[in-house]
């Protein structure tokens, strides 16, 4: 039997880059809830994980990341 469905896809240049590693992904500290973390960010990110998700690869993206500079934190008796 050969059915013949047709299939709509939604945001297929999404899709492909999720399949590609080509999407941004945001990487936040394990201590931060990933709940509305995607704001921490001043582009556009697809997702946002922690960083363990990544398992055994972590050190590779490591090095393909992008990290964002932390402000410098003074005490307030510093002028």
């Amino acid at each position: 039997m050969d059915h013949q469905l047709t299939v709509a896809i939604d945001e297929p240049e999404k899709i492909r880059k999720r399949l590609l590693g080509q999407d941004p992904i945001g990487i936040v500290p394990e201590y931060l809830s990933l709940h509305r973390a995607e704001n921490m960010f001043d582009g556009h990110v697809e997702d946002v994980m922690h960083l363990n998700h990544f398992g055994n690869a972590q050190k590779e993206i490591c090095k393909l990341a992008s990290w964002k500079e932390l402000p410098c934190l003074r005490p307030a008796w510093v002028l």
